[in-house]
């Protein structure tokens, strides 16, 4: 992340063509100054902890509760780390002759 909070990141075609048709959630956590105050505890089921937040399966949810349980944890008055947040959506390919 840049001094002036941008960042940039840029996704492939072979990163996304494995995707189906939905709507996906992009939470990118920057560290504060004493690392990341939440990260994932457990990868099977995705569980994430952190200084003084409960932890959370997120495993169990759907996509935008996911989200939201992460941003929750990252809200918490305990965590330093900062956030961007946005969503894309992946349609049907259409080709037109």
């Amino acid at each position: 992340m840049e001094s002036d909070g941008t960042f940039e990141y840029v996704l492939a075609g072979a990163d996304t063509s494995d995707l189906t048709e939905g709507r996906y959630y992009v939470i990118v956590q920057n560290p504060g100054c004493n690392g990341f105050d939440v990260w994932v505890s457990n990868p099977d089921p995705l569980t994430i902890s952190g200084n003084g937040i409960c932890s959370v399966v997120l495993g169990n949810l759907g996509a935008a509760d996911a989200a939201g349980a992460l941003i929750n944890a990252l809200d918490s008055p305990n965590v330093d780390d900062i956030y961007a947040k946005f969503s894309f959506v992946i349609d049907e390919s259409w080709i037109w002759i």
